[in-house]
C-alpha cells in the first residue's frame, strides 16, 4: 500500500515555499525602491540620475579584465570576463551576492556590452544554479540577476535546465585542491538543451571548478556548445 505523506511534512514544505517567495519579493521590492529613488553613487556618494547606481567616474574606473588574458576551461568555447576581482569590484559583487543589493546586477552586467557580440550567438542564457538551501537563505540567485540583462543584450531567453543535485560547500572557503571534488557531479542538465548553444553565467571565476562541472553536465545531454560569461575573475588561490 502506498505511503501517505505526513501532514506535518506537507505543511513544512508549503512553509518553505512561502518563505522563499517572500524572500524573493522582498529582494525585488528593495531593488525597485532603490532604483526609483536613489540619487547617489553606490561607491562615492556623488549625485547621479534616478535609477542609476554608479556615477560615470566610478564606472569608468572599474578595472576591466584584459582580453589578452584568456582562461581555458574544459569543454568551454570562450570565456568572457568583465572585470578583475579587485577593489572596488569586490565590494560591488559582495554587496550583490550577500547584501541584497540585486539592483547592482544590471549595472555590473553592462560591462559585457563593451565586448563585440560573439560570432555565434547563444540560443539561451543559463545561470549557475544555487542549492535550494542557499537560495532560501539569500532569497535570490545573483547569477540569475546577471543573466537577465545579458540575455536581453544577446536577444535570447534565460532558460531553466540546469539544476544542483546536492548542496556543496562554498567554494571560496576551500583550498584550490578541494574545489574540484566539492562540485564534481553536483549538476544535472535537461535533455531539452540538446543541440543548443549555451551562454553559462556566474558572478566570479576563480579556479573554474564550478563552471567546468556545470559545463560537463551540459555536454552530457549533447548541447551544441558552451561559452562562459562571468562578471569578474579572481586570482587562482594556492593549491593548499
Amino acid at each position: 500500500m502506498p505511503s501517505v505523506p505526513e501532514k506535518g511534512g506537507e505543511r513544512g514544505f508549503r512553509r518553505a515555499e512561502i518563505i522563499e517567495r517572500f524572500a524573493l519579493w522582498w529582494a525585488k521590492g528593495r531593488q525597485a525602491l532603490y532604483c526609483g529613488v536613489v540619487s547617489s553613487c553606490f561607491l562615492c556618494g556623488a549625485s547621479v540620475g534616478t535609477g542609476s547606481t554608479l556615477c560615470a567616474v566610478c564606472w569608468a574606473s572599474l578595472p576591466r579584465h584584459a582580453a589578452t588574458r584568456q582562461r581555458a576551461l574544459a569543454g568551454v568555447g570562450r570565456v568572457w570576463v568583465g572585470f578583475d576581482y579587485v577593489y572596488p569590484v569586490i565590494s560591488l559583487i559582495r554587496a550583490l551576492k550577500f547584501g541584497q543589493a540585486v539592483y547592482l546586477a544590471p549595472t555590473l552586467a553592462q560591462v559585457w556590452q563593451e565586448f563585440p557580440p560573439p560570432v555565434r550567438l547563444p540560443d539561451c542564457v543559463i545561470p549557475i544554479p544555487l542549492s535550494r538551501q542557499r537560495w532560501r537563505r539569500r532569497g535570490y540567485n545573483q547569477a540569475l540577476e546577471l543573466a537577465r540583462p545579458l540575455a536581453q543584450w544577446l536577444r535570447c531567453p534565460v532558460q531553466e535546465g540546469l539544476s544542483r543535485l546536492r548542496a556543496t560547500l562554498p567554494q571560496a572557503e576551500l583550498p584550490r585542491a578541494a574545489r574540484q571534488s566539492n562540485v564534481a557531479g553536483a549538476f544535472r542538465a535537461s535533455d531539452r538543451l540538446q543541440g543548443r548553444q549555451v551562454a553559462l553565467v556566474d558572478d566570479v571565476l576563480t579556479t573554474g571548478a564550478t563552471l567546468e562541472a556545470a559545463t560537463a553536465a551540459l555536454h552530457q545531454v549533447g548541447v551544441g556548445g558552451v561559452d562562459v560569461w562571468v562578471c569578474a575573475e579572481a586570482p587562482v588561490p594556492d593549491p593548499f
